[in-house]
C-alpha cells in the first residue's frame, strides 16, 4: 500500500509523513494518560513501523500505528510481553471521532494482511476509558480476549482478529462499564465479540467454546 489517499466511509486514510508526527502527538496529547506514551516513543515507532492517520475534511481525526512484534519501543515491548504470539501490533489509537474508528481499523487490518497474510496480530484498548472505542474495533472484525497492563498506562483489553463462533458455545453478557465482570469472564476463557444497547447502556456479549465431550 503506497502513500496515496484511500477513501473509506468519508474517511481519508494514509500513512503519515515524518513532518506530520507532531500533529499526531498533539492528537494523542488530547487523551492525557491514555496518550502519554506517544510523546515518549512515537518518533521511534515511525522508524520501526508505520504511523497512519485518518482525515475528515482534511482534519486529522484518528491516528494509529502498526509495529512488528520485535520493535524496540515501550508499547511494542509491553504488547509483545502480553501477547508473544502476535507478529504485528496495532498500538493504542487516538480518535476524536468514534465513528471513524471502524473504517480506520479496517484499513489497518488490511495493511496487516498485506504485510503478512498469515501473521497473527493484536490490538490494545484502555479498559477504563475505552468504552466508546470498543464498538469500532468489534465492527472492524476484532474480538476482546484478555486484560493486561500495558507499560506505564492503564490496564488494556487485548483484541485479536475475530473467528467464527463455534457451533456449541456458552454466552454471557455484561455492561461494558462493568469492567470487573468483563475482565473476570475473559480470564475464564470467554471472548467478547458483540456490543448491543439495552436501556441506554452498552452491553458486551461474550462467548466461550463448550467442551465437545
Amino acid at each position: 500500500m503506497n502513500m496515496q489517499m484511500e477513501k473509506r466511509d468519508n474517511l481519508s486514510v494514509r500513512r503519515l509523513l515524518k513532518q506530520e508526527i507532531p500533529a499526531a502527538m498533539y492528537l494523542y496529547s488530547q487523551f492525557r494518560r491514555d496518550g502519554a506514551w506517544a510523546a515518549a516513543c512515537l518518533d521511534r515507532v515511525f522508524e520501526e513501523g508505520e504511523v497512519w492517520g485518518g482525515f475528515l475534511q482534511e482534519r486529522l481525526a484518528v491516528c494509529g500505528a502498526l509495529c512488528p512484534a520485535n520493535a524496540d519501543n515501550s508499547q511494542s515491548r509491553a504488547l509483545h510481553a502480553a501477547d508473544p504470539d502476535a507478529s504485528w501490533q496495532i498500538l493504542p489509537l487516538a480518535a476524536l471521532d468514534a465513528a471513524a474508528m471502524a473504517p480506520f481499523l479496517r484499513m489497518l487490518c488490511a495493511r496487516c494482511t498485506q504485510l503478512d497474510p498469515q501473521a497473527p496480530w493484536t490490538a490494545a484498548v484502555p479498559v477504563k476509558t475505552g468504552e466508546c472505542l470498543l464498538p469500532g474495533y468489534l465492527d472492524a472484525g476484532f474480538s476482546i480476549r484478555l486484560v493486561r497492563p500495558l507499560d506505564h498506562l492503564r490496564p488494556h483489553y487485548l483484541l485479536k482478529k475475530r473467528e467464527d463462533r463455534p457451533g456449541r458455545c456458552e454466552l454471557c453478557s455484561f455492561p461494558v462499564r462493568d469492567t470487573y465482570a468483563v475482565s473476570r469472564a475473559l480470564e475464564e476463557g470467554f471472548s467478547g465479540d458483540r456490543i448491543f444497547w439495552q436501556q441506554d447502556v452498552r452491553w458486551l456479549e461474550l462467548c466461550r467454546v463448550l467442551d465437545e465431550n
